[in-house]
């Protein structure tokens, strides 16, 4: 037999993730306001970490992490991308910090480790705007690939067309097989 059959069979130790320190890389974009920008967004990533870390809930850390990866991957873009910076504006300057605001509040009433109505109703909401929150940072991060989805989609029809004009799409091949017989 095994002695640990599973993770989540130990309630009085629930699964944490643990963060170790790593050491940041400096943002170097060749655009001052980009790397300020980038800066700022890796200083809410950390926020994030730490209000992870500080909640409980392990469904609301789960959320948690995957808005924290979702953002991650945007400023890894961005990073990648400087000239896209001004698309996240909001995403920067209302969303990320409206969502930090959130989780600092549903963790002081977390603290509280009391059962109340208005309590237990806000912390309910909270955890829905979080299901509606990780959408919308994931929209957030594909819209910032719509330039190159056209540019593929683009090249995709040009090949299409070339290959077309040269008689080598499969569908030339088997008109060219029903012909040679």
């Amino acid at each position: 037999t095994t002695l640990f059959r599973s993770a989540r069979s130990f309630s009085v130790f629930p699964l944490r993730v643990v963060y170790l320190p790593v050491e940041e890389k400096p943002l170097e974009t060749g655009d001052a306001a980009t790397d300020e920008l980038l800066r700022s967004g890796r200083s809410y990533l950390q926020a994030l970490r730490r209000a992870d870390e500080n909640i409980e809930d392990v469904l609301v850390s789960e959320k948690i992490r995957r808005i924290e990866f979702t953002a991650n991957r945007i400023f890894d873009f961005i990073e990648q991308h400087p000239e896209k910076a001004p698309s996240i504006r909001r995403f920067m300057q209302y969303y990320l910090p409206t969502v930090l605001k959130l989780l600092d509040s549903y963790d002081t009433m977390e603290e509280q480790h009391i059962e109340g109505e208005n309590l237990n109703a806000s912390m309910r909401r909270i955890e829905r705007v979080l299901d509606t929150m990780i959408p919308a940072f994931d929209k957030q991060l594909d819209t910032l690939f719509q330039d190159k989805a056209l540019d593929i989609s683009a090249d995709i029809t040009v090949l299409e067309t070339l290959l077309a004009q040269e008689g080598l799409t499969p569908s030339d091949f088997a008109s060219a097989d029903t012909r040679d017989m």
